[in-house]
């Protein structure tokens, strides 16, 4: 076999683009002639440009007999594809790290052919939020029923969190799911829905203009304001995923939501969220905060003991909610919008309440804010 057939057998979870001028020059710092004499036994190396100041780092597929360095300016990371190729991890220096998404292209450099990313402040961005933690698989789900959210839903997950990268932003599991995900290495077996989080110093308003607008999933609705509690749902399949903002200060961090109904405001708290991690929930790469355990502490006290779903309600049994005062009636124009398009439904009827309305879409009772006239007919 090849050195290229290597790289081709497993550069699988590497995005391979055309290279348009694989001639550039490239300024750079030249190894010393016995440095490169050992980077030539490799069949396979990924330069991982400027991710440690003057040292010469690398990437490879190659098995780990050649990982001895004789040379202080070569690092060696171990890349290792995950087992359905959607991330890659590299084991080294700097313990674990993974990434997903990653174009690479090839280029003579060093007096060989080696992988470089595409796009350099890409790629660094990637490392610099990769660092990779594992869950811990606590056996506490033996015995229940099937869960309510199937493994390939992650695939779901993934299309929407692909959404919102587009926008540079950086989603993380949160609540609920991130408990899963770290107790569990799963979704906890009877929860209903997803919950992901973001920095609203991250959020590109023409994001939530192009969500209505997507093909992938349905936006459900928005509600809060850029500059207080925002919070979006998709749903995704029959499934619902909340997208929270996450609000910070140097001392803590907090997320809003409301009770519809009362235009009740809620705040949930948190520790700061210093850094950005990853982690596998079934195959696939998702970010998680790096003090989970210290963000579950702060939401569910004694975290390792499971609560059934039916027991746990949204607006009072976390450990970190208070209550935020009301929207008034002027602000609340502005504050929800709620989208109808959840699933296919056939005939429903609209009955007034306060300024919105009760919808009845079998047997379930939605609110929906109107600025003419009851909405009457059937919604696909």
């Amino acid at each position: 076999m090849t050195g290229n057939d290597i790289i081709q057998d497993q550069i699988s979870a590497v995005r391979v683009s055309s290279c348009t001028d694989c001639t550039a020059r490239i300024n750079l710092l030249f190894p010393e002639k016995e440095e490169l004499e050992y980077l030539k036994q490799f069949n396979h190396l990924f330069w991982l440009r400027d991710i440690i100041p003057n040292k010469f780092v690398f990437g490879t597929y190659d098995n780990s007999e050649k990982f001895v360095v004789p040379h202080e300016n070569i690092i060696i990371y171990r890349m290792i594809n995950s087992s359905n190729g959607d991330y890659v991890r590299f084991i080294g220096h700097e313990g674990l790290r993974a990434a997903y998404g990653l174009h690479a292209v090839k280029k003579h450099v060093f007096t060989r052919e080696i992988w470089i990313p595409v796009s350099k402040s890409e790629f660094h961005w990637k490392w610099k939020q990769g660092r990779f933690l594992e869950c811990i698989r606590l056996n506490i789900s033996k015995g229940q029923d099937s869960p309510v959210i199937p493994d390939s839903y992650v695939d779901n997950m993934a299309i929407f969190r692909d959404f919102l990268e587009y926008y540079r932003a950086t989603p993380f599991l949160f609540s609920g799911t991130l408990l899963g995900w770290y107790r569990e290495c799963s979704f906890i077996k009877d929860t209903t829905d997803v919950d992901m989080a973001m920095r609203i110093t991250s959020l590109d308003p023409v994001m939530l203009k192009h969500m209505e607008k997507s093909s992938e999933f349905k936006l459900h609705w928005i509600l809060g304001k850029v500059n207080d509690s925002l919070e979006v749902s998709i749903y995704s399949g029959n499934i619902k995923i909340d997208l929270f903002f996450l609000y910070e200060n140097k001392d803590s961090a907090w997320v809003g939501g409301m009770m519809v109904t009362e235009r009740k405001k809620l705040r949930w708290f948190y520790p700061p969220i210093m850094q950005i991690c990853t982690g596998d929930l079934l195959g696939r790469l998702f970010h998680v905060p790096c003090n989970v355990e210290e963000i579950l502490e702060a939401e569910y006290g004694n975290w390792r003991v499971p609560h059934p779903t039916a027991n746990f309600i949204w607006y009072k049994s976390h450990k970190n909610i208070h209550e935020a005062g009301y929207w008034s009636k002027n602000d609340w124009n502005d504050v929800a919008v709620f989208i109808l398009i959840r699933k296919q439904v056939k005939e429903y009827d609209v009955r007034g309440k306060r300024d919105f309305y009760t919808l009845q879409v079998n047997d379930r009772l939605l609110y929906v804010r109107v600025t003419d006239r009851p909405f009457t007919g059937t919604v696909i």
